[in-house]
């Protein structure tokens, strides 16, 4: 596949992008939004909760601008945690894959006060 056949593959290919090819096949300019989003996150205080959606129809990108601001701050050095609402089915859940994604494989943390759903 020649370079210019492989420009036009990935233009009609549906797969997200990821931070690393970000700025060779970001056609529809979704780097800039990502970046303006990770913006938010570095100005947010640290004693506020801040929540950011992205929104959108099937195949408009949604995945691709998370990848895109999951770099930006890996690069940074945040914490980025990614639970998929298909994964999830309640809050309880929710709580406790965050948990499982910060403790250390092994680390057991007994019940504590934060993760109990009313």
């Amino acid at each position: 596949m020649t370079a210019e056949n492989s420009s036009i593959h990935s233009r009609r290919h549906d797969a997200p992008l990821t931070f690393d090819n970000a700025r060779q096949l970001d056609f529809f300019e979704r780097y800039p939004t990502a970046c303006s989003i990770s913006q938010v996150i570095q100005a947010s205080p640290p004693e506020t909760s801040t929540r950011i959606g992205v929104f959108g129809e099937w195949g408009e990108g949604k995945t691709t601008v998370l990848n895109f601001v999951e770099g930006a701050e890996k690069t940074k050095r945040n914490i980025v945690v990614r639970i998929s609402p298909l994964d999830i089915g309640d809050a309880r859940m929710a709580r406790q894959k965050m948990v499982d994604n910060f403790l250390a494989p092994g680390t057991q943390i007994s019940s504590p006060e934060w993760l109990v759903t009313q």
